[in-house]
């Protein structure tokens, strides 16, 4: 999943989602990602130098997050990837 926004400029659904994360120390306690660990991604972009958002899905090792830019699947990588 990604959904990608510049600054706060988001959605309804995602703003939804981002105040549930926040309202609960990053955990999504409603609708259908309720309980999938997801965080909120802050990057600058790269040929703007704004702050750029992307929710995405990670796991753990150890004591590190590990995500992945897959793009579900897609052949060419997420727009946040540039950005990192």
């Amino acid at each position: 999943m990604e959904a990608v926004m510049a600054g706060n400029d988001l959605d309804p659904w995602t703003k939804g989602l981002v105040d549930d994360m926040r309202a609960h120390d990053g955990h999504v306690t409603s609708g259908p990602m309720a309980g999938r660990p997801l965080m909120l991604l802050t990057t600058t972009g790269a040929r703007t130098g704004r702050p750029r958002n992307a929710i995405v899905t990670y796991t753990r090792d150890g004591d590190r997050y590990v995500i992945a830019g897959s793009k579900s699947g897609a052949p060419t990588h997420p727009a946040w990837f540039h950005n990192l």
